[in-house]
């Protein structure tokens, strides 16, 4: 996991095409702090936040955890991740 922040994440530069696969650059896990504005589950079962830190804004996504758990262990933690952002959600 790298730590980041909104407004460096902002600079990095589209693709000049996109491939039939991901980037590279999309197989990244980034720790980003700031607020989360907006939460919703989309229909390809990822949540898509919009993140604010200052006047950056940024559109994130977070794959459900039935794409995500790999090990039994795992699945507690997503289960508590997916109860948090359904609770931002929820608040609008």
């Amino acid at each position: 996991m790298r730590k980041t922040t909104v407004t460096a994440l902002g600079r990095v530069r589209a693709p000049a095409s996109l491939p039939d696969t991901r980037l590279p650059f999309e197989r990244n896990v980034f720790q980003v702090t700031a607020r989360v504005t907006f939460v919703r589950l989309e229909d390809d079962t990822d949540f898509h936040l919009v993140l604010r830190d200052g006047s950056a804004q940024m559109i994130a996504e977070s794959p459900l955890p039935v794409h995500a758990v790999r090990r039994p262990s795992d699945a507690d933690r997503w289960r508590t991740h997916v109860r948090w952002f359904e609770s931002v959600a929820e608040r609008g």
